[in-house]
């Protein structure tokens, strides 16, 4: 059974309710890291988190979460050219200890996809196999099993990699990335959690196209910030999708405090979601977060990364978001 905190935890604003729990940010680059810093809603504080560290160094990897009791750090690259991964790594919320879960290896390596919780399953959603090579391609992992497996009827509508994720406690989304050569996308795909089946939803559709936008999601809404687009470099842009009506709105109050990309992301599920790091030139440690509730965007300096890094894995949290 949820605890009142997730079951009120699903995104979103909640007057007089503190957050609880943590989330979880691993790897990156300049170097494939195998760190992980912990983020603890209540006060917001940001430590190194050593025994939660990845059994392998990587970056460009997906997250999901049963929310519950543990959170899962998925494929990603381990060395370049060729590094794309099958390796899923398991972070115990009670013990924050990371050990590799072998049961749950993707159905095929892979990097640079969007990753997505449901209340049962975890999904991988396209990505690439090696770095010209962009995939459809769905994973999905029972929470209760721990087995990975590929679904054919969840593949996207498009090869894509560099997608931003969000997701309702029905539906994900994967949101925008990069095709062939360079060229950003606007498109959105929804996966039915109940069916297991993805479409492109074009009401949804980004209101700027580009590569690596990444949440939080919210209760009713969720936000895709930042990212990287072609003879633009990096932006600010901060897009809300209401997930009632699968609409997508440019949402300017809650635009990063500084354009960058390869940014984590984390949501407390009560209040506020948070981005991390990433580079705009140069990696950064620096944490902001948007207020639910005002659709705001603030730096938050207690949070900051004890790293500077970007392609970091982020949205493994200890309540549903």
């Amino acid at each position: 059974m949820l605890k009142v905190n997730q079951l009120i935890g699903f995104g979103g604003s909640a007057t007089g309710i503190v957050a609880a729990g943590h989330a979880y940010t691993a790897g990156g680059q300049p170097a494939r890291s195998a760190l992980t810093d912990k983020l603890t809603y209540s006060d917001e504080t940001n430590a190194a988190a050593t025994t939660a560290n990845l059994t392998v160094g990587r970056i460009q990897g997906c997250c999901f979460s049963d929310a519950s009791t543990a959170g899962y750090f998925a494929g990603g690259n381990t060395a370049g050219a060729g590094g794309q991964t099958t390796l899923v790594d398991k972070v115990v919320f009670s013990t924050d200890t990371t050990a590799a879960e072998t049961s749950a290896a993707l159905s095929v390596g892979k990097a640079s996809g969007s990753g997505h919780s449901s209340p049962t399953d975890g999904y991988f959603l396209g990505g690439n196999t090696t770095p010209t090579t962009m995939v459809d391609l769905a994973d999905k992992m029972v929470f209760s099993t721990e087995i990975t497996s590929a679904v054919a009827t969840a593949n996207l509508s498009i090869n894509v990699q560099n997608q931003g994720g969000l997701g309702s406690t029905t539906d994900g989304y994967s949101m925008g990335g990069l095709t062939t050569g360079t060229v950003d996308q606007l498109v959105v795909d929804k996966l039915v959690y109940s069916t297991d089946t993805t479409a492109a939803e074009t009401s949804a559709q980004l209101t700027q196209s580009r590569r690596e936008p990444q949440g939080p999601n919210g209760i009713t809404e969720g936000w895709v910030a930042g990212g990287y687009k072609t003879a633009v470099a990096h932006v600010d842009t901060c897009d809300e999708l209401t997930y009632s009506t699968d609409t997508t709105i440019a949402q300017t109050s809650a635009n990063l405090t500084t354009a960058k990309a390869g940014i984590s992301w984390n949501s407390n599920g009560v209040s506020k979601g948070y981005w991390s790091g990433g580079s705009s030139g140069a990696f950064t440690d620096t944490a902001e977060a948007v207020t639910f509730s005002t659709a705001t965007t603030a730096l938050v300096a207690t949070a900051d990364l004890t790293f500077s890094l970007g392609n970091m894995f982020g949205g493994c949290s200890s309540v549903y978001h």
